[in-house]
């Protein structure tokens, strides 16, 4: 009975992390406005130790999962928002802009940063200045 232990504990951690799942549906389209089905997967870690959370993560990420569209969905690769860096969305859809008196970047801004974008020498020298 040396194992009853660990196998208790194992057991708790599987169970609260498939009880902390949690599927978003994003509105993403692509090119032309075609609804394409994309879901955030969100989860608590079952563990503190990083090696083993990366791994169960890229486990998870290999396979796939099977819907009702006629097909398996699979993992897609993440990029963060370029307006809130946010994994959870793509630019397209994040939320901070639509805040009233928002002051940052807007949707349709191609420059998240919101920062002018400078010309010349930009490291060293005088950036073109002369005085």
């Amino acid at each position: 009975m040396s194992g009853f232990p660990d196998d208790e504990l194992v057991y708790k951690a599987t169970r609260d992390f498939i009880n902390s799942v949690r599927v978003e549906l994003l509105d993403f389209k692509i090119t032309g406005g075609l609804s394409v089905p994309r879901f955030n997967i969100f989860a608590t870690s079952p563990t503190n130790d990083a090696k083993t959370w990366t791994e169960l993560r890229g486990f998870l990420h290999l396979l796939e999962y099977p819907t009702g569209l006629e097909g398996c969905g699979t993992a897609a690769a993440l990029y963060p928002c370029q307006i809130c860096h946010s994994l959870a969305h793509p630019r397209g859809l994040c939320p901070f802009p639509h805040i009233p008196k928002w002051n940052g970047p807007r949707l349709n801004n191609r420059d998240a940063a919101g920062a002018p974008r400078q010309t010349g020498r930009s490291r060293g020298g005088r950036s073109g200045r002369h005085t």
